[in-house]
């Protein structure tokens, strides 16, 4: 009733009005979880989340049932206070609510996961929820048994692929729950987990097949998707072209390698690694032409062919795993069909936001997901007014720079260059070839996928050319933002037409400079008082010595070369002035992190500094500090040390040192 009383005042409103309203819905979903997943704010009351969530409950029917006893006459101008408070209220409350449903540790601080004290000697049953993913794990959506929750489950690879309905007996001893980032600066994996509607991420490293799916037919398509998604990650190992058609078009994110799809993100194209909505519009309008010619025969009607369009894109939405910008794709297609349907225009940035308040109510998780926050920036930029591609790309780039910024430390600012060159190949030439090849592959085998290799040879190529061009800092585009927000105060300037097309937007060049100065002022974990870092393996982990001021020395370093400058960051590092080892050559691991180091933006290595003064610990030192931290938590351990105690990090905090042996 709300919904329907909010869109029918659009003739009234006008679709700005509207877009306003679902906006603000939006806002209050994002904030209602934002709150129910700070610890700090749960750490002042305990019990402040479960009573703002009754306030606003309270509120939002009082508002509705306000609303529905005066639903005539219709009043003109806006939509009524009553209505507006009551979606507000009604969405701030659904996303508080979700917080603990989504395993988010409320005031404890402690990961709340199925075992139980006595649990460790025994076995858990698990019921899959979903076609399982393929790589070099088995990633699975299971539930445990006795509880209506869902846990993002790490298997052995050789246990995929799993269906629904199929059973899982895992050792309870071998079951290790993700208490957040393995070290500081990591992406968080229960963020993932939580945006695919899991409230823990668990590995085990044993586990057993226990049952098998029934006959319906939910459990013959997801046993067919999960042997597609295990055959697609099999046949593309090895060759980069195939792996990038099975990961763009199907989801396989673990078919292509980190370094290119690293290589992909710095060049501006890493949209293409993520099923998005392109690809999901570019199935519904290949249904649609199809379905169009089809129904043409009988029903001279395009809302027929929009409706029977629906099915392979629901189809095609399930097989990618239902990620968020292909959700909003397909909701996009929705609206547009039934605006085809009832003959009645449609506004493009209106249905976008009411289609990001619909998801955020089914999910309020996915407003921190890098997918969603980059597919609605990058399209409410397309929506801005009709253009060619190289002001779409710009005004695209421009978009999605702080929300790429912030996620991954990179602005993506040769993005226009790459997709003018990217994106045809992409549209006109990769997605049709592997949509060929994947039909025609029973009848002629490994041969129907040459063309789609060539043409995603030719995209990795492109992604190469971009990723070996100089970065650009967010500093930099913020300088630049700044700029353009001051030139707007000439009158003579702001009015031309050429300024009004290429200069950013207030609204983004205001994001950009918010973005950047949330990377200087965000709130990071203390760190302790430590001269010395140890990671990785037990036996000759990888060492960092502080040598001065925002200076330090590496030695053994381990791990993807990518994933060193954002713990960096975290760890108040600036520079790396000295690189072990120091023996000629040097090992391929080293050199790729070498290169990494000096191609950022600031870069972080400009060759060995031979006045630093590394004081390096002994290596068993370093082991014993990594020993100290294993024994105090299983998994991945990262510890700060000095000669007489250790900090272990776990999650997201440093825990009380301990004295070392």
């Amino acid at each position: 009733m709300l919904v329907c009383n909010a869109v029918s005042d659009a003739d009234d409103l006008g679709p700005v009005r509207v877009t306003v309203l679902w906006l603000g819905t939006v806002l209050a979903l994002a904030g209602g979880h934002a709150i129910a997943r700070s610890e700090a704010i749960a750490a002042i009351v305990p019990s402040l989340v479960p009573i703002l969530v009754v306030l606003a409950w309270t509120a939002g029917a009082l508002a509705a049932v306000a609303t529905i006893r005066r639903v005539p006459p219709a009043l003109h101008g806006g939509p009524r206070p009553a209505t507006v408070l009551a979606l507000v209220a009604l969405a701030f409350a659904r996303g508080l609510g979700a917080g603990p449903v989504a395993g988010v540790p409320v005031g404890s601080g402690a990961v709340d996961w199925p075992a139980r004290a006595g649990d460790h000697g025994r076995v858990l049953h698990f019921e899959v929820r979903d076609a399982s993913w393929s790589g070099a794990r088995c990633s699975v959506l299971a539930s445990p048994q006795g509880s209506d929750r869902t846990a993002w489950l790490e298997l052995p690879s050789d246990r995929c692929p799993l269906s629904r309905g199929d059973g899982i007996v895992v050792p309870a001893r071998s079951l290790r729950p993700s208490a957040g980032p393995t070290w500081p600066g990591a992406a968080d994996p229960r963020q993932q987990a939580s945006s695919r509607g899991a409230s823990w991420v668990l590995t085990a490293e044993r586990a057993w097949p226990s049952a098998r799916g029934d006959g319906s037919w939910r459990a013959s398509w997801s046993r067919h998707v999960a042997a597609a998604r295990a055959r697609w990650w099999l046949d593309s190992r090895g060759d980069d072209g195939r792996a990038l058609v099975v990961s763009s078009l199907f989801g396989v994110r673990a078919a292509l390698s980190p370094p290119r799809r690293r290589a992909l993100a710095i060049a501006g194209l890493g949209h293409l690694v993520a099923v998005s909505g392109m690809q999901v519009t570019l199935v519904a309008w290949v249904a649609f032409r199809m379905a169009l010619r089809a129904s043409a025969v009988f029903v001279p009607a395009p809302g027929l062919a929009a409706a029977l369009a629906l099915v392979p894109v629901a189809a095609y939405v399930a097989l990618v795993g239902a990620e968020a910008p292909a959700v909003r794709s397909a909701l996009l297609v929705v609206a547009l069909s039934l605006s085809s349907a009832t003959l009645r225009p449609s506004h493009g940035v209106t249905v976008l936001a009411w289609s990001a308040a619909a998801m955020l109510a089914w999910r309020p998780a996915w407003a921190f997901d890098v997918g969603f926050q980059l597919s609605f920036v990058a399209m409410a930029a397309l929506l801005r007014a009709p253009a060619g591609l190289a002001m779409q790309s710009w005004r695209v780039a421009w978009a999605i720079a702080p929300v790429v910024a912030l996620h991954f430390g990179e602005t993506g600012a040769w993005a226009v260059v790459t997709n003018l060159a990217a994106v045809p190949v992409f549209t006109l030439a990769l997605t049709p070839a592997g949509l060929f090849a994947v039909l025609t592959e029973p009848w002629l085998g490994d041969l129907a996928w040459v063309p789609a290799g060539w043409a995603a040879a030719l995209v990795l190529d492109i992604a190469a050319i971009g990723a070996a061009l100089p970065r650009v800092s967010l500093a930099a585009l913020a300088w630049v933002a700044a700029a353009s927000l001051s030139l707007r105060a000439w009158p003579r300037l702001a009015a031309s037409p050429r300024w009004q097309r290429w200069a950013p937007t207030p609204i983004v060049a205001t994001a950009v400079l918010t973005a950047w100065c949330w990377s200087l002022w965000r709130p990071r974990p203390p760190l302790p008082e430590a001269p010395y870092f140890a990671f990785g393996p037990r036996r000759n982990p990888a060492v960092l010595a502080r040598a001065g001021e925002g200076a330090a020395c590496l030695r053994e370093p381990t791990g993807d070369p990518t994933t060193w400058p954002s713990l960096l960051d975290a760890l108040a590092i600036d520079r790396i002035v000295a690189l072990g080892p120091s023996a000629e050559p040097l090992p391929p691991h080293v050199v790729a992190l070498r290169d990494e180091l000096a191609a950022t933006s600031p870069p972080r290595w400009t060759g060995s500094d031979a006045a630093a003064q590394c004081d390096w610990p002994s290596r068993a030192r370093a082991e014993a500090a990594i020993a100290a931290c294993r024994r105090r938590h299983a998994g991945p351990s990262f510890a700060a040390f000095d000669h007489h105690a250790v900090h272990c990090w776990d999650g997201e905090r440093w825990l009380a040192p301990l004295r070392l042996q």
